[in-house]
């Protein structure tokens, strides 16, 4: 089954936020790390104060309006400079070493992941930011709220079980109304215009076949709009990096605290 992108970005940084719920289990120098990127302004883009209300959220509860809550403060921030996302891989990858050594990680090399992180961060942060304006609503909140509704509340706990059984080739039975929405389909857009190479034929054959020809067309769908800030924080104050609103991207599960959550889960 086809599984969007926004889909697959969120459960992934959601899951990283379950496994951050035993923060207790870290190493003091590591909990001091991630608490450094938390209160630095540098981190702001990131909007790290409202991912702290995921990662606090109860194990039952469910995540959905939490994470509404942050893309929407992440998008109203300025574009993180590749020196910020540099300076927090280098952080955790630092300050949380022996942890990753713990977690059969401690080969990780932060050069590589700062290079993945950097190149992956505009296009998530795109498609994190693309709303369904028919609803006024995230096109990543609808997506999960469509999810939701198809098989109960995303909780931290339900979303570490969907995790485990994806990572077992079990996919979840969802309906294709859940995911062949117009927004998905510009995440797919803008998803095949910045990585290309990862829409061959059969793949796109394969999300032809479960949502429809026209939704691998290439078409930009007419009520679907970017809410990112177009503007780019650096030391000196913003810089304006001269995008459009019909430009995008997908940056979360990669990026600052996300490489804190998310690695955490899936290293482990």
């Amino acid at each position: 089954m086809f599984f969007p992108r926004s889909a697959a970005l969120l459960t992934l940084v959601a899951a990283g936020a379950g496994y951050a719920q035993s923060i207790n289990s870290l190493s003091t120098q590591c909990q001091a790390t991630l608490a450094s990127l938390v209160v630095s302004s540098e981190n702001a883009c990131l909007n790290p104060t409202d991912l702290v209300s995921i990662v606090t959220a109860g194990a039952n509860d469910s995540l959905v309006q939490p994470i509404n809550n942050w893309l929407s403060g992440m998008c109203a921030q300025p574009q993180c400079t590749n020196q910020t996302l540099s300076d927090i891989v280098s952080n955790v990858t630092t300050g949380c070493a022996s942890d990753l050594q713990s977690l059969g990680a401690g080969d990780v090399n932060a050069e590589e992941i700062t290079n993945i992180v950097q190149m992956a961060y505009p296009t998530v942060r795109k498609v994190a930011c693309l709303k369904d304006t028919s609803n006024d609503t995230l096109c990543l909140t609808q997506t999960l709220t469509n999810v939701q509704s198809s098989i109960g509340t995303l909780s931290k706990s339900e979303i570490q079980q969907l995790v485990s059984q994806i990572s077992a080739g079990q996919i979840p039975s969802i309906p294709s109304s859940a995911y062949c929405t117009d927004c998905d389909k510009e995440a797919l857009n803008i998803a095949k215009t910045d990585f290309p190479d990862l829409f061959n034929s059969n793949v796109q054959s394969a999300v032809s076949g479960q949502c429809s020809a026209d939704f691998v067309d290439g078409a930009t769908p007419s009520g679907v709009q970017q809410t990112a800030n177009t503007a780019t924080a650096s030391a000196n104050g913003l810089v304006n990096n001269g995008a459009t609103m019909g430009q995008m991207p997908v940056g979360i599960a990669i990026s600052a605290i996300l490489t804190l959550s998310s690695a955490f889960a899936f290293l482990a």
